[in-house]
């Protein structure tokens, strides 16, 4: 095996919903009903559809991650994109309290995948890129959650050793993909996490969302997502053509380094932080790492459907 555990998480379970209670009680909302929708590695989301409200919670370890999203979304609606910004009256900064901060975001409707129109994805993240401005702050950090990631492989009990440094090899290899890339290029305004996920619409006009991971970096890493969406989800091939060709594309190589930097990193933030405590992460991440040097292999498991058989089975 790959090392001595002990790893524990900085968050306790179950800090959720006292940290929305007191963040309501500090704006003076009346809980209303709120459900929690979202929760991975200190950051949580909560709807409320009576209020008509999206609340995006991090724990106080993780107090960064909000001031980064509001900065980013306002910095990106005064640019003239089409962002869903935050609700104005609760303030230009996170509201914070012993138990976390958080933000107020309009709870707008979700738009299925495959209604998202790609093409205006596309261009809208071509006018992102193109920006000519900095962001206020930097949200896009790979290096940080390969760090951590790694640190947790090492010290796993239940990966066997040849899977750890294998995945070591090609963290590694991603990052210094990265570094290759940056060498070629100047870094530009980007989402950090353009996801098809992240499209809402508001009546007729759709809007960007979730800005956590938002700064400065390379423009290819935002056509990432789709790309590992259709390779590694079953995702259409022709959703992947209509928005790159929106966008203007990129060359091959940094193309393909961006995409390998995506999975690795999918890999570090969906599934080794869970795979200590579940065989089924845990055989996911063998499959994962085993299979990222190989397009055609087999699909991976959504995240989201990974959380839901582990909750059933417990």
């Amino acid at each position: 095996m790959c090392g001595r555990s002990g790893l524990t998480a900085r968050w306790a379970v179950g800090w959720e919903r006292p940290a929305l209670d007191a963040l309501l009680e500090r704006v003076g909302i009346r809980e209303a009903g709120y459900e929690l929708v979202q929760s991975s590695r200190g950051r949580a989301v909560f709807r409320s559809r009576e209020d008509r409200l999206l609340v995006r919670l991090v724990h106080p370890s993780r107090a960064a991650v909000a001031f980064n999203e509001l900065r980013f979304a306002r910095w990106a609606r005064s640019a003239g994109l089409p962002i869903a910004g935050p609700v104005q009256r609760f303030g230009d900064e996170p509201v914070s309290t012993p138990m976390g901060s958080g933000s107020f975001w309009p709870l707008y409707d979700p738009v299925p995948p495959t209604e998202v129109d790609l093409e205006w994805f596309g261009r809208t993240l071509r006018r992102l890129h193109d920006v000519g401005t900095v962001p206020p702050t930097n949200g896009w950090r790979p290096e940080l959650g390969i760090s951590a990631a790694l640190d947790r492989v090492r010290g796993a009990m239940s990966v066997e050793r040849d899977v750890c440094a294998l995945f070591v090899d090609r963290a590694n290899r991603a990052l210094s993909g990265l570094a290759w890339v940056r060498r070629g290029g100047a870094d530009v305004p980007i989402h950090g996490d353009a996801s098809i996920e992240n499209v809402v619409a508001h009546g007729s006009e759709y809007l960007l969302i979730d800005f956590e991971s938002s700064g400065i970096g390379p423009g290819a890493y935002d056509l990432a997502p789709i790309q590992t969406r259709a390779r590694r989800f079953g995702g259409p091939w022709t959703a992947v053509e209509s928005m790159v060709r929106a966008h203007g594309g990129v060359a091959t190589q940094v193309n393909e380094a961006m995409v390998n930097l995506h999975e690795v990193l999918i890999v570090c933030g969906a599934v080794v932080p869970h795979m200590e405590r579940s065989g089924r992460f845990r055989d996911e991440f063998v499959l994962r790492v085993t299979t990222l040097d190989d397009p055609e292999g087999p699909s991976w498991t959504p995240h989201l459907r990974l959380l839901m058989t582990t909750a059933l089975e417990h």
